[in-house]
């Protein structure tokens, strides 16, 4: 079922995914026991490739392919490294905040130096990238076309 939604959602020619796609992978992560992510990347055959957290703090890193389809799960050490990243809810939020922005091509989101970081295109197709507080979502850096704004600090 999550395949079918996921193929509706990623565009065929590139390597972005619609926010639809990106909820069905958050959602289809919780049968994987992943609870926070640090890295969602779009690869250039339209992949969602995902690097994260399960619940017992082990390092997982899981790719779908366009239908949806688990292309690999790899399970790792415990690490400490969980603080870099952000629960399944907030980058659902995070998805769900893009998507009332108008953003619909996301590339990437990471969790960084206490940060969402986003990389997207713009309806035009340049890159776009910004960084946003996890706790309020406002956009604290942007970047468009080589020129950056710090929003808030």
């Amino acid at each position: 079922m999550a395949a079918a939604l996921i193929t509706a959602g990623i565009l065929p020619t590139t390597s972005q995914a619609s926010p639809q796609a990106l909820r069905d992978t958050l959602n289809a992560l919780n049968q994987y026991d992943v609870t926070h992510i640090e890295e969602l990347e779009i690869n250039r055959r339209g992949h969602i490739e995902i690097e994260g957290f399960d619940s017992n703090g082990a390092e997982r890193k899981l790719s779908f392919d366009r239908q949806g389809s688990v292309l690999r799960d790899h399970s790792g050490d415990a690490d400490e490294d969980r603080e870099e990243s952000i629960d399944i809810a907030t980058a659902q939020r995070v998805v769900n905040w893009l998507e009332q922005q108008g953003h619909r091509d996301i590339d990437q989101i990471s969790a960084d130096d206490g940060l969402i970081e986003i990389e997207m295109r713009d309806e035009n197709g340049r890159e776009v990238e910004m960084a946003l507080d996890p706790a309020t979502l406002e956009v604290v850096e942007m970047e468009s076309n080589g020129d950056l704004r710090e929003v808030l600090r």
